[in-house]
């Protein structure tokens, strides 16, 4: 039997399409093209089309296929003025289950994961997904920020890497790494102890500073010989993970 679009149905997709923010509004279109003109907080409607010939063609990637008639929504929401969020909610024409589900990806998410709407139509999900709503492009400073805590700190002399960086993915954690108001970074008491309480991060030296750093702790916190012998004797065995999305210890220490 065919759906109408109810206003339970339109009401999911105010819900999805902007947030608790929508609750206030009272009345909503009544077609699949007529959702074009809903007027939404921050948000514009950029498409309302329905489609019912089976096969959906995303701008990158394989067609999907084996689809059901839907009615597709686009829009681009903009809470603030560096925001640029892009929504998609696709709804069957026929058969939907009563249920909404939202989908999403992971990282910075800056694109919309059309095989998994896809997946959720041909089981009669009304679908949502929407990028993680990236702010306009970084800086060049921050571009090669980034790019130091990808590869972590080198020796600036020989080149030589004295730390793993942070992977790709682990973005979300660094606000862990910034400096306190009043300027002292994190995990500066470990370094205080080695070079005393007047310890300055920014005088650093990652040649000649890092070998008295390690030579002074090594023995007491080190822990990095690979031999198990004595371990695997008695019969034991070790499995060890480490995530890698780890933002705090880089997993690339853990294979080092």
């Amino acid at each position: 039997m065919r759906l109408s679009f109810s206003r339970t149905r339109r009401s999911l997709l105010v819900l999805t399409a902007a947030g608790p923010a929508f609750f206030a509004v009272p009345c909503f279109a009544d077609n699949c093209e007529g959702l074009a003109t809903l007027q939404l907080p921050h948000t514009t409607i950029t498409k309302a089309e329905v489609v019912s010939t089976g096969i959906f063609a995303p701008s990158a990637g394989k067609p999907l296929t084996d689809l059901p008639a839907f009615c597709r929504v686009t829009a681009t929401v903009k809470p603030s003025a560096d925001s640029d969020i892009l929504v998609e909610i696709w709804m069957p024409r026929a058969d939907w289950n009563q249920r909404l589900e939202g989908t999403g990806n992971g990282g910075f998410a800056g694109k919309i994961s059309y095989g998994a709407l896809a997946e959720g139509l041909r089981r009669g999900y009304s679908l949502q997904c929407k990028s993680a709503g990236q702010e306009k492009c970084l800086t060049a400073a921050q571009v090669e920020t980034a790019k130091q805590i990808y590869a972590g700190p080198v020796n600036p002399r020989t080149g030589q890497s004295l730390y793993p960086g942070l992977p790709r993915g682990s973005e979300f954690g660094w606000d862990g790494l910034d400096p306190t108001p009043g300027g002292t970074p994190p995990y500066a008491p470990i370094f205080q102890w080695v070079f005393g309480a007047q310890w300055d991060w920014r005088r650093f030296d990652f040649d000649h500073d890092y070998s008295v750093y390690t030579q002074k702790l090594a023995e007491m916190v080190n822990a990095t010989s690979p031999d198990i012998d004595v371990f695997r004797a008695h019969g034991h065995k070790l499995l060890m993970y480490h995530g890698w999305s780890d933002w705090l210890v880089a997993p690339g220490e853990s294979i080092d």
